[in-house]
């Protein structure tokens, strides 16, 4: 038992060394690429949210239509559902560790305005892995739309809460300007994929018919 211990600490080292050993900058990310040059960098976010929105208006159209009944209670939609939230959890936690391992020792060095504001440039200018959990912050928003997708197929009836829409669809342009325009938007990663984390497991846990606790303060 000793020495498998020692085995997987070793591995662990290895993994840990080679991660640290990463040298990807913001300007590898989100400068360098032509495309983050061009008018696309502004198409694509407000045209994902004209589409998102005009797909909720007709959708509701469509169920009236066709007088569509949903999908809640079939199994392969449960399962599916189950699977869909224990990714965005799982992959909310991934993005929060990965945050957090960059972030914190920079925070015990030159304190919390070097988080929230970047003064000097302190992380714009680090060559390690927090701008890829950065883009993939960035990238899941257009993941999370799906969301409403889900919403809408297993209760066609119900209307879309104002909330819904209106989270998804600022949160994915505000993400989309603080990264693109290297303005420090650490802090609200940080916020958001600790929530997402507790939000989507509960998620999964009520597909799975198990009600856990604190629905109001996950709510808050």
């Amino acid at each position: 038992l000793c020495c498998e211990s020692e085995s997987y600490t070793m591995v662990f080292q290895s993994a840990l060394e080679y991660y640290n050993a990463i040298n990807i900058t913001y300007e590898k990310i989100f400068v360098e690429p032509a495309w983050t040059q061009t008018k696309m960098l502004h198409i694509l976010p407000f045209s994902t949210v004209i589409v998102y929105l005009s797909l909720i208006y007709i959708s509701s159209i469509l169920i009236k239509v066709t007088g569509f009944k949903g999908f809640a209670g079939k199994p392969i939609f449960t399962n599916f559902m189950i699977l869909w939230n224990g990714f965005l959890s799982v992959f909310s936690f991934v993005m929060l560790v990965g945050c957090c391992y960059s972030l914190i020792p920079t925070m015990m060095k030159h304190g919390y305005a070097a988080i929230c504001c970047d003064k000097g440039g302190i992380n714009h200018s680090r060559p390690d892995m927090l701008f890829v959990w950065v883009a993939c912050f960035t990238w899941s928003k257009y993941i999370e739309l799906i969301d409403t997708l889900l919403i809408r197929l297993k209760h066609p009836t119900k209307s879309i809460p104002f909330l819904q829409w209106y989270h998804h669809t600022t949160v994915l342009l505000f993400s989309w300007y603080v990264t693109y325009y290297g303005l420090p938007g650490y802090t609200y990663m940080i916020m958001n994929t600790f929530i997402h984390t507790f939000m989507y497991l509960y998620y999964m846990l009520r597909e799975l018919k198990i009600k856990p606790p604190g629905a109001i303060f996950l709510t808050i």
